[in-house]
């Protein structure tokens, strides 16, 4: 987790000037480094809410002119689905982190002072993240792949039959290790035990 708030600052072009607001679940890996993490780290405000509703979540970044969303796939579209869309200034929204949750081509954009731009964190909930795409990538890299592998990041791919695949384009299930590698679940020993840090990772 200590990697992800370098990594995201980086990637969205994020400081102490921007204003966060993570409707993910707190308790998990994706919601604890864009609710807590890296704000912290950059010393920038967050927004929170008690329970994720579309509509409450557009006025709350109007409200207080929040820079950086970060949601998972689902709160996203319904978020441009949302009938409030159109109602609230987002004029402020530079960034919209989440997972990748598959490609996705919003039909709208969160309009914003950089058009709201749509990053992604692969992995970035199961292991830490694997890859992300940045403000620098294309509008086309950023909407349809998971970018680019973190640097500091080990990723492999693997077959159906757990081989791995080599060679352009590797099409498969990934595993990485890295510093960005959580080590399991909490009180959860059947997922845990499908990750394995010491070899190819999780």
């Amino acid at each position: 987790m200590v990697l992800l708030p370098p990594a995201g600052a980086e990637a969205g072009d994020l400081s102490a000037d921007d204003v966060f607001f993570s409707a993910m679940p707190a308790p998990f890996g994706f919601g604890l480094w864009t609710a807590h993490f890296s704000p912290a780290v950059l010393g920038a405000p967050t927004v929170l809410a008690a329970r994720f509703d579309a509509g409450r979540t557009l006025q709350a970044m109007a409200r207080h002119r929040v820079s950086v969303l970060a949601c998972v796939s689902t709160q996203f579209i319904m978020m441009l689905n949302s009938p409030l869309l159109d109602t609230v200034d987002l004029s402020s929204l530079a960034s919209c982190s989440r997972g990748r949750g598959g490609a996705l081509r919003p039909r709208r954009r969160l309009r914003g002072s950089h058009g709201g731009e749509v990053l992604q964190f692969y992995g970035s909930n199961e292991t830490g993240a694997l890859s992300r795409t940045a403000l620098t990538d294309s509008r086309q890299r950023r909407l349809t792949t998971a970018g680019r592998v973190i640097d500091a990041m080990q990723v492999r791919v693997y077959d159906d039959r757990r081989e791995l695949v080599s060679g352009s384009p590797r099409v498969g299930i990934p595993a990485g290790k890295g510093p960005a590698t959580c080590i399991g679940y909490l009180d959860d020993d059947g997922p845990t035990r499908s990750c394995s840090p010491t070899t190819a990772g999780c």
